[in-house]
């Protein structure tokens, strides 16, 4: 009897210590908008407010760093393609259409839009780790080197998967 006791304390014990926690959860995230929380912008914009003694709003702040993280990964794009089309890699009508390509993503992913575009992808040789023209060795990357896919566990002749052929060293 002495040991039943036991359990059905530890049992109740339980119970309250998991009713107090998922109760403190859900009362902490009931109203997040009685919260204490700020957005890292909203923080910055109060710093700057506070050292400057300019205000700006967080929400253009956001807007700003959203415009132009885009713009710089736009450029390097950009120059990453330009680098293929001045190696002789791709030709400028290639690189064009990768670009109308990539600017024509749809907003939303996994949708029926979305796989049409996919879809559409142009076709363009030694672009991006598809086999270059020309060549007999079928899995050169455009980067040199050759990958061994799944041959070998992953890792190809001797382990060296990916790793520069012994002539380009």
């Amino acid at each position: 009897m002495h040991m039943k006791k036991k359990i059905l304390i530890i049992g109740v014990l339980c119970v309250v210590v998991l009713a107090g926690v998922l109760g403190g959860f859900a009362i902490a995230s009931a109203d997040d908008s009685n919260s204490n929380r700020t957005t890292l912008m909203d923080k910055v914009a109060e710093i700057y407010q506070k050292n400057t003694g300019t205000a700006i709003d967080a929400q253009e702040l956001q807007k700003a760093f959203t415009e132009a993280g885009s713009s710089l990964r736009q450029e390097m794009r950009d120059q990453m393609l330009q680098k293929l089309v001045d190696d002789g890699k791709i030709t400028q009508e290639q690189a064009d259409a990768w670009k109308a390509w990539l600017d024509a993503r749809p907003d939303k992913a996994l949708t029926d839009e979305y796989q049409a575009w996919l879809d559409a992808r142009p076709d363009i040789p030694g672009l991006f780790g598809d086999a270059q023209i020309g060549t007999d060795k079928s899995d050169n990357m455009p980067f040199g080197g050759r990958h061994f896919g799944m041959r070998g566990m992953g890792m190809g002749p001797g382990g060296r998967g990916c790793l520069p052929d012994a002539d380009e060293q």
